[in-house]
């Protein structure tokens, strides 16, 4: 039996990482998320809750800033979740000029998309806030699930980095 050539292994084992790591970043876009309210706009990133028990959705967490929550003038926020939207068939009947501009200008219609998935999230129970601040940073945690037809986020707490991680990190470092 003759060893796998390194020429071929190579490249194979490269394109594998190369895929996870498109994978990895799909579900960081997937995981972000931007919050509203009538006064201002904020972003932040949902991760995935415990493993629910029996009959219990699964939960998720969503971080962001702490200022966002605590200067929100009401006690609601809408947080905008992605929700992937089905693959079209271009008009293969007809490719005339016509058609080949409306793909361009409806990117959908090219394969797939985006849309937004709303979701009002209590934030307050009168004077009293339901998300949990860290004692020293602006980062605020608050329970969530998200809307139907949309899938819960693979981001988990394994997936941040840790302190040791974020001070090896220099400017300029590729990460």
């Amino acid at each position: 039996m003759r060893p796998v050539s390194t020429t071929l292994t190579l490249p194979l084992l490269l394109a594998i990482l190369c895929d996870l790591a498109a994978a990895q970043g799909t579900e960081m876009i997937m995981a972000t998320v931007r919050i509203s309210e009538s006064s201002s706009t904020a972003t932040g990133f949902v991760i995935a809750g415990p493993i629910p028990t029996e009959n219990q959705p699964r939960r998720c967490i969503l971080i962001t800033a702490a200022h966002v929550l605590e200067k929100a003038k009401g006690n609601e926020v809408v947080v905008d979740f992605r929700q992937k939207t089905q693959r079209k068939n271009p008009d293969k009947k007809n490719p005339d000029k016509k058609n080949q501009d409306k793909k361009i200008q409806d990117k959908e219609n090219q394969g797939g998309g985006f849309s937004k998935a709303p979701l009002k999230l209590k934030i307050r129970d009168g004077n009293q806030p339901l998300w949990k601040k860290h004692a020293k940073q602006d980062i605020a945690a608050i329970w969530i699930e998200p809307p139907k037809g949309v899938s819960p986020p693979t981001i988990t707490v394994a997936h941040l980095a840790t302190e040791e991680e974020l001070t090896a990190i220099e400017p300029g470092d590729l990460v």
